[in-house]
């Protein structure tokens, strides 16, 4: 199944690379990363309902290929207004603007050493951001690529053409799957994508170099 890798993070002087962990729900599948046919990591750790952190030995670097930036921070669901732009660029998408327009939630039992409300009480936590696709071009029914998962969402701005939030770097989410909400009558499409929330409250944060 192919992915793509997403962005390095670290907490506590442990280093790990995120990917889409979907691929690897499978009882019977090991939890190797290949690049090609070399196996580049395993997969440790994972949070939310799409995000797997993968141990390696390689190096790894947070320069995006056609952004010439890199990430630098983790930008929590509740920061992001509705409405604001970002884009994704990878290997598989290459630059491609995106819009939030809402998130998609879900309940979520707290574990019985939980400080607080007792259990079995649920909570309703963020687990989705819903983003539009916008590409500039789109001659036939839209579509996002397989390998797309996993691909770093990052802020770009308030509107089209603000790009003033592009230089921090901040990662909002991860695309999940290659499923679509819908089509809009004006060729937008709707995806959509895993948000950072829980590493960010695990205490990951994106390496500095």
């Amino acid at each position: 199944m192919y992915t793509n890798a997403g962005i390095k993070v670290c907490r506590e002087g442990k280093v790990r690379f995120t990917c889409a962990k979907y691929g690897w729900d499978k009882p019977s599948i090991d939890n190797a990363v290949y690049h090609g046919n070399h196996a580049v990591g395993t997969i440790t750790e994972t949070y939310g309902e799409n995000t797997g952190l993968v141990t390696t030995q390689y190096s790894f670097s947070n320069e995006f290929l056609d952004l010439n930036i890199r990430a630098k921070h983790l930008l929590h669901s509740s920061l992001i207004p509705f409405g604001e732009f970002a884009v994704i660029d990878s290997a598989y998408t290459s630059r491609q603007r995106m819009r939030l327009f809402g998130v998609r939630t879900g309940k979520k039992r707290v574990p019985p050493n939980y400080i607080g409300p007792r259990a079995p009480y649920e909570y309703v936590v963020v687990e989705q951001g819903i983003f539009s696709v916008q590409a500039a071009v789109i001659n036939r029914e839209p579509r996002i690529r397989d390998g797309v998962c996993g691909t770093p969402i990052i802020h770009q701005g308030m509107t089209l053409t603000d790009q003033s939030a592009l230089q921090r770097g901040e990662v909002v989410g991860f695309m999940h799957y290659t499923d679509v909400v819908g089509c809009s009558n004006d060729s937008r499409l709707y995806s959509y994508g895993q948000v950072v929330d829980q590493l960010i409250e695990a205490g990951w944060e994106v390496c500095a170099e």
